[in-house]
């Protein structure tokens, strides 16, 4: 409130209060003078009835003596409670009045001191215009980092290098569970796929906000078509396996999806061979178009092969997921042992355990926090006819994408 607007205020009470003043003395001079008036006309009258002889007269004029009594003393002590008592009792109550206003009026804006900025600060919409746009937050985040590590440039690779790429991610998933089972090759396939191969299945359930209508499973003969589709939103799936005389580059011995469904309806498949030799099956569904933004559930199933002395098979986050299980199955295999190291980006260390836990031949893996992108978990394993140097034989050719 400016100081014209407080001057002009306090004006106008005083205003207000001077024509109050002048009403009340008014109106209280009228009431005395009125009183003085019977006062007079009482005593007048006893004084000429007090000369009358008869009990009339005497009864009439102790009337008139009464009521002039009644009369002049209400009147003095109007007079006397106006100018003695009540001016100084309402300067009394006025004061006290004021004073309370001021403590209410400081109590009020001491409030307002604290809960205005309180306010602001927690509401999201000054939040998102005025005080977290998206260069203040960068600021605030870097001046953040700053502060925490005392090293600007070490503070400036973490935003640049890791949190920068988590902001650029516009998917999410939520409740990701993940299994992995491991098979001997069948008889009925060549000798040296059953030599050099397992059979894969990879099953995995997830939530998420469906950002496209189009997914793409890939099979990469080599690592440059490996790496221009792991950039490419569109392959949901990506793995290499190379082309030979037992799997060629249009084989689904080395890929093929078994089911693809978004919140239980199946998406129909399409299968070719790209111009770089890449075998592609991809799924597309326009009605998709209608639940775009939308959570929905996506589950699918992918069999392919994986290299029997890789020795390892890798888990890699590629989007920001809360909750992680992550299941790896090698009953039907002859692996002897598996070992579990976990690499996840994440705040919290994942939960372990074998199953059944006499004979394991099933690891779990469960994360319950955000994990995010390149981190994940890889399971190394030893085979019957290899002796302990096979715990080390970690390959690292092969990689999931999605």
């Amino acid at each position: 409130m400016s100081d014209e607007t407080l001057g002009s205020s306090e004006s106008s009470n005083l205003v207000q209060k001077y024509v109050l003043q002048r009403l009340a003395n008014l109106k209280l001079g009228w009431l005395l003078t009125i009183l003085a008036v019977i006062a007079v006309v009482a005593y007048v009258g006893d004084f000429f009835l007090s000369r009358k002889t008869g009990e009339v007269y005497h009864f009439f004029g102790g009337l008139c003596s009464i009521i002039a009594d009644g009369a002049f003393s209400t009147a003095v002590i109007g007079f006397a409670y106006e100018w003695l008592v009540r001016r100084e009792a309402s300067e009394t109550l006025e004061l006290m009045f004021d004073r309370g206003l001021s403590k209410q009026g400081e109590a009020t804006v001491n409030a307002m001191v604290r809960e205005i900025p309180l306010a602001l600060l927690l509401d999201k919409r000054v939040q998102q215009s005025v005080m977290f746009s998206p260069g203040k937050v960068e600021e605030i985040i870097r001046g953040a980092l700053r502060a925490k590590l005392g090293d600007e440039q070490m503070s400036g690779s973490i935003y640049d290098g890791l949190l920068q790429k988590t902001f650029s991610y516009t998917e999410r998933f939520v409740d990701l569970r993940v299994e992995v089972t491991l098979s001997n090759v069948g008889p009925e396939e060549p000798e040296d796929v059953r030599r050099d191969f397992f059979d894969v299945v990879v099953s995995l359930r997830y939530r998420t906000k469906l950002v496209g209508r189009r997914f793409i499973f890939a099979r990469a003969l080599d690592a440059d078509q490996f790496n221009i589709r792991l950039r490419d939103e569109d392959y949901i799936f990506t793995w290499r396996v190379e082309e030979s005389p037992g799997l060629p580059k249009d084989s689904r011995r080395a890929l093929d999806v078994y089911r693809f469904t978004i919140n239980g309806r199946e998406l129909p498949k399409e299968a070719r061979v790209t111009d770089d030799g890449a075998f592609e099956i991809a799924c597309e569904d326009p009605s998709l178009d209608s639940l775009i933004g939308d959570e929905v559930s996506i589950h699918y199933a992918v069999k392919t092969k994986l290299r029997r002395y890789d020795h390892v098979f890798f888990y890699t986050a590629v989007r920001p997921t809360k909750g992680v299980t992550v299941i790896f199955n090698y009953a039907r295999t002859d692996i002897k042992s598996v070992l579990t190291y976990d690499f996840f980006v994440s705040g919290e260390k994942p939960v372990i355990y074998t199953l059944p836990p006499e004979r394991p031949h099933t690891t779990v893996v469960e994360m319950d926090e955000w994990v995010f992108p390149k981190g994940g978990v890889a399971f190394v394993w030893r085979l019957e006819d290899e002796g302990d140097e096979g715990d080390e034989a970690i390959g690292y050719e092969l990689e999931m994408t999605r």
